[in-house]
């Protein structure tokens, strides 16, 4: 039995990048709202919450992709 390569595309990391992405952008948006409270840029906080849209928008295209590639049931 061959191992499949967890890089390639549908592997196992390219599959839970965007998991660990969100995870991680959570984290920073915390964080960020946390710097807001004690006085600094909101930015950071917008930031973190421009970046997360776009990694939900990137797995719900990704879903998609793969939803297609099954074809119809």
């Amino acid at each position: 039995m061959i191992m499949k390569n967890p890089f390639e595309t549908g592997g196992l990391l390219d599959k839970a990048m965007p998991y660990t992405r969100i995870v991680l952008l959570i984290g920073l948006l915390v964080q960020g709202v946390r710097w807001y409270l004690h006085g600094s840029s909101i930015l950071w906080a917008l930031a973190a919450g421009v970046v997360l849209l776009s990694v939900f928008f990137d797995l719900y295209r990704q879903f998609q992709l793969r939803r297609l590639q099954r074809g119809p049931k």
